[in-house]
């Protein structure tokens, strides 16, 4: 059965996907908009790879094709500015979650991989745009990985770092921003609530458990 399902899919796939091209010819040469569906069809693949157990080699495979069709469409869109390196982090982590495994859920592998994404950002904000730090705000997003894989069973703990983190990065945006106004106080005052609720909601908990004793 899954053979007939694997020539069916791939063999649909191959004809809506010539038709797809050469109705682009025809239409608007000037134009790529097939390559974009294009890639969304290959990707139903997926579905094979998944059914075959052979995720690894599936990756390997769809990661060029959409580092590939990303750069074709920046450079035939806008070829001074190469965009497309700012996916190469991301994608690159897709690959070695691929083959880490298990290896992959262990606090080692996320610290290492949440500070090779934040120095390749770093380092392409240094490139690319030097004038303006926005780099804050992808390392920002980074270091909530960690943050939850080692704090993520300690709810108060969690909520204590994650709402100092949250206040630093609000501050830095406004401080990098505008500084001549602190807005950052506001939503500051509101982020304070977080942990003040955890810490009563688990001393109501204790409370009860003590009651029922």
């Amino acid at each position: 059965m899954l053979r007939h399902s694997s020539g069916l899919l791939i063999s649909s796939n191959l004809m809506v996907l010539f038709f797809l091209f050469v109705l682009n010819v025809l239409t608007t040469p000037q134009n790529l908009w097939a390559v974009f569906p294009g890639v969304a069809m290959i990707y139903s693949a997926s579905f094979l790879v998944r059914n075959l157990n052979r995720r690894r080699v599936y990756v390997m495979i769809a990661a060029p094709i959409i580092v590939a069709m990303l750069a074709l469409q920046n450079w035939l869109m806008t070829p001074d500015y190469w965009w497309v390196m700012y996916t190469f982090g991301m994608i690159g982590v897709w690959v070695l979650n691929t083959w880490a495994g298990s290896y992959m859920w262990t606090k080692t592998y996320t610290i290492i991989c949440s500070l090779l994404l934040i120095g390749f950002y770093i380092g392409l904000n240094i490139w690319f745009e030097p004038r303006f730090p926005w780099s804050i705000c992808t390392t920002f997003a980074l270091v909530w990985w960690p943050l939850a894989r080692f704090f993520g069973t300690k709810p108060i703990t969690f909520s204590v770092l994650g709402s100092a983190w949250l206040i630093l990065f609000l501050v830095s945006l406004n401080m990098v921003t505008t500084p001549n106004t602190l807005w950052a106080v506001i939503p500051a005052i509101c982020i304070l609530w977080w942990p003040l609720s955890v810490g009563f909601a688990m001393e109501i908990r204790k409370r009860k458990r003590a009651g029922t004793r």
